[in-house]
């Protein structure tokens, strides 16, 4: 690790300077972060939203699908600011080169299992990704970050999360001031997947802008854990 090259100053920072130093980083270097995200994000949304959304009239599906597949997402965020840090530049080429690994040997099937659900999942990221650990070493190096930062990356989470939900709110504000009320569909006795008993473009735009702010949002998310 040559520390000369570190782009960014080291000094002792409490949870929080941490977390916003994270997320500072990220929309520096956001150009290379959104341009390896985004080229893996896409084409996995486009074959759920096509297979799922347009061929099985099932967008919901489709939605909850790209949401799960969040912590293989992650990973990419993570390999490009590692990279980063130390000035280099992260292309579209190499980002497909590391998945392999990325999707692999990274702990992934846990993260899609036991621990979709884990508050804390952003600071243990880069101990899956980067260092290289597994087994009692990977729990016990966990547990020493999660000590000290568990609770603030736990806040982290809910404040992203609440973040998702007031842009996803402030869309549908802007739909109920546009469409005209005749448009709307009877929404009486509907089931959030039971797409029967109302239109088909009435569920894109119910649930299209939700995912686009996780898709906007996830990798300041994981900067902030980095």
């Amino acid at each position: 690790m040559d520390l000369e090259r570190l782009a960014i100053a080291l000094r002792p920072r409490n949870s929080w300077e941490a977390l916003d130093l994270g997320v500072r980083f990220a929309l520096q270097n956001g150009r290379t972060l959104y341009a390896s995200w985004l080229a893996v994000c896409l084409p996995v949304a486009a074959l759920a939203f096509l297979i799922l959304g347009y061929a099985l009239d099932a967008p919901a599906w489709a939605i909850m699908v790209m949401w799960w597949l969040k912590p293989a997402f992650d990973r990419v965020a993570v390999q490009v600011l590692s990279r980063a840090v130390f000035g280099e530049t992260t292309s579209v080429r190499e980002t497909f080169a590391a998945l392999p690994r990325l999707l692999w040997s990274t702990g992934l099937l846990r993260d899609l299992s036991i621990g979709r659900f884990r508050l804390s999942r952003s600071i243990r990221l880069p101990v899956d990704v980067l260092e290289g650990l597994s087994g009692r070493s990977a729990r016990q190096r966990k547990a020493l970050i999660a000590r000290r930062i568990a609770g603030a990356a736990q806040w982290q989470t809910l404040a992203w999360l609440h973040l998702e939900t007031i842009f996803w709110l402030g869309f549908w504000g802007l739909v109920l001031m546009l469409v005209p009320r005749e448009l709307w569909p009877d929404l009486r006795a509907w089931s959030l997947f039971d797409g029967d008993k109302v239109p088909l473009w009435f569920q894109w735009l119910l649930y299209t802008p939700l995912w686009l702010a996780s898709l906007l949002l996830e990798p300041l998310y994981v900067a902030g854990g980095f």
